[in-house]
């Protein structure tokens, strides 16, 4: 089927659609920031009613893939501190984001909570009109009080942009001390919109990023990972051994 061709308004109209779309944006951020608050003593309460749920937190992002695969394997054991998370929205400037994260007592860092906050840029349209919560935030640089050097994942891993592979470092090198732009902002829109408000549904599995089959096909991919270091090990045990001298 052949697709209509685009149009243009008349310079009056499009004056016209322009103020319309003015009213809507303003609109918007009405409603959002009336949902905000009225949200906010929701999320406080299901906050107490889940505090004695052990690992709550830390099991429900586990289970979110578009926050996983920000992650690297050293910083499960960490996350795994943490008992609550709170997003808070500027009912003043609904764009601005504060995340709060609770960590019980760990061998890494003696914060109690971290803080990340984003901000909208000065020149950023607002919400309804062009806004994207990626490219028009800025990310504010979390300090964390790290118990020692080796302990301190962030400069342990420091990489705040993907690698070659597609890869990033720590994600507390890429998210809570990056405030550099990407890809701080994309996690931070992640956690605030896509895993926070559905927290529940990823812990108990009812929301999955993941369908069947791209599950079989990620099954079939590990397999052939697991199926390839297999053949490398045959190859590297076939090879013979160099003498070495005594």
């Amino acid at each position: 089927m052949e697709l209509g061709q685009p149009k243009e308004f008349s310079a009056e109209k499009q004056k016209q659609v322009d103020q319309w779309t003015e009213k809507s944006a303003a609109k918007d951020v009405e409603i959002l920031t009336h949902i905000a608050k009225i949200q906010a003593p929701l999320w406080e309460e299901r906050s107490k009613v889940l505090k004695d749920v052990e690992g709550f937190w830390p099991d429900a992002l586990f289970n979110c893939l578009p926050f996983v695969i920000y992650m690297i394997g050293e910083d499960r054991p960490l996350l795994k501190h943490i008992t609550d998370i709170r997003v808070l929205r500027d009912l003043n400037e609904i764009r601005n984001l504060r995340l709060e994260f609770d960590f019980s007592d760990n061998a890494y860092f003696s914060d109690k909570t971290l803080v990340k906050e984003f901000v909208a840029k000065k020149d950023a349209p607002q919400i309804g009109e062009e806004f994207d919560w990626v490219e028009h935030l800025i990310a504010k640089k979390t300090t964390i009080n790290w118990k020692s050097e080796d302990m301190n994942l962030a400069k342990k891993h420091p990489s705040q942009t993907a690698d070659e592979d597609g890869e990033f470092g720590s994600l507390f090198a890429s998210f809570f001390e990056n405030d550099k732009g990407d890809p701080a902002p994309a996690i931070g829109e992640i956690i605030a919109f896509t895993f926070f408000p559905n927290a529940i549904d990823y812990y108990t599995g009812k929301t999955s990023d993941i369908d069947d089959e791209d599950f079989e096909e990620y099954s079939e991919d590990e397999e052939d990972e697991d199926d390839d270091r297999e053949i490398d090990l045959e190859e590297e045990e076939a090879r013979p051994k160099k003498k070495t001298k005594n």
